[in-house]
């Protein structure tokens, strides 16, 4: 009967010490939502995603503009806003390791979605590469997000060539003459062509990623900014085993520049 009671009794000091411990290791933000401008405080629906998608939904006191909410330890969020953008600032914020309760301050600073408000402009491909960076994916959740509350706004996201440089390829092609006959005649694709089918296949990516969201695929629309920017010639100097002797080796640099533009396209009238 002793060893019985003196079970429990450990069973029961693991179970609060346990249940101490799940509610201690929180973190609380807490902070005021504030107009551009004016400072003015303002009552707001927003919420904040993680990267894998989970969503805190939130509003600010309209009186104060005040607002806190419970989040997980070791997280990151990013935070978007119902008929309202950050001005400035990374709208990731990213909780701390806590092992007992935390309140972390933060305040937004926000301003009004209008037709033509940049949302990204940002680099979401490598040079001549039309596959997204997988460390950058985070901008097109962020951008649902957006959308997830900002339902009147429609997108458009505008792609450039200005990061990216094909030689022209010269080839050979077999053609039929007017005797029917099979010549071989020599070819070129330029470098404007390559890059117009670096965009398309680059605006086929980011289909490819919202394909299975219909509701936010109807509301983006995609543009090509083709822009021919042959790069500049880097010499790199390089000793021969000759010393009174050098062997210059030139290659091409690629610009590192961005590649993708998001912007407000309209606010339609549900």
């Amino acid at each position: 009967m002793a060893k019985r009671t003196s079970g429990a009794i450990l069973f029961l000091i693991l179970f609060f010490e346990f249940t101490l411990n799940s509610f201690s290791a929180q973190v609380v933000i807490i902070g005021k939502t504030l107009e551009e401008g004016t400072n003015r405080p303002i009552g707001l629906d927003f919420q904040l995603v993680t990267k894998s998608g989970k969503k805190v939904k939130c509003r600010s006191n309209s009186k104060d503009g005040s607002f806190q909410q419970i989040l997980e330890p070791a997280e990151t969020y990013y935070v978007s806003f119902n008929d309202y953008i950050l001005s400035y600032g990374n709208s990731a914020i990213t909780t701390p390791d806590a092992k007992t309760y935390v309140e972390i301050n933060h305040d937004f600073v926000v301003k009004k979605v209008v037709t033509g408000l940049e949302l990204f402009n940002v680099k979401m491909f490598a040079p001549n590469q039309s596959e997204l960076f997988n460390g950058n994916t985070y901008i097109l959740e962020e951008l649902k997000a957006f959308m997830d509350l900002n339902i009147k706004a429609e997108i458009v996201i505008t792609i450039s060539s200005a990061d990216s440089w094909f030689e022209p390829i010269t080839k050979k092609e077999k053609i039929k003459d007017k005797k029917n006959k099979t010549k071989t005649i020599m070819t070129t694709i330029t470098s404007e062509e390559q890059l117009d089918k670096l965009l398309d296949d680059r605006i086929a990516s980011l289909k490819k990623y919202f394909e299975n969201t219909k509701a936010y695929e109807k509301r983006i629309s995609y543009s090509k900014d083709l822009v021919v920017n042959k790069p500049a010639k880097s010499k790199k100097v390089q000793k021969s085993k000759n010393k009174n002797k050098n062997q210059d080796s030139p290659s091409l640099v690629i610009p590192n520049i961005v590649n993708t533009k998001i912007v407000v396209g309209r606010i339609k009238n549900l």
